[in-house]
């Protein structure tokens, strides 16, 4: 793509004895952020997907940065109520897609103006 948008896709890595698929956002040269998603048959795959499969997968994300990180607050989004957190480095959020039948952790850095 010549918008000067990237994504690189790494190895899935394991964090508190959970597997997450890491997908790097850049801009031009610059980290923009981040997003994970729990790899597990439980979520299913491109093969046998379902959005009951994607919107559990969702609700283990939530699981996960409550345990981790506090109750953060919901907001709406596109596939409903987001879990979202703010912080001064920027914003973290658990969201389910349903145009990109995906659920995912998404990470974004607060750009400097």
């Amino acid at each position: 793509m010549h918008t000067g948008w990237m994504q690189v896709y790494l190895e899935p890595q394991t964090v508190g004895g959970l597997v997450f698929g890491v997908t790097l956002h850049f801009e031009a040269e610059r980290l923009d952020g981040y997003s994970l998603s729990l790899v597990d048959e439980r979520y299913g795959t491109w093969d046998d997907y379902s959005e009951a499969k994607q919107l559990a997968q969702r609700d283990a994300h939530d699981a996960w940065l409550v345990s981790t990180i506090g109750p953060g607050t919901r907001e709406p989004g596109p596939g409903g109520l987001e879990l979202t957190y703010s912080f001064s480095w920027g914003r973290v959020w658990s969201t389910f897609d349903a145009r990109a039948g995906s659920s995912s952790i998404g990470a974004r850095f607060q750009r400097e103006s």
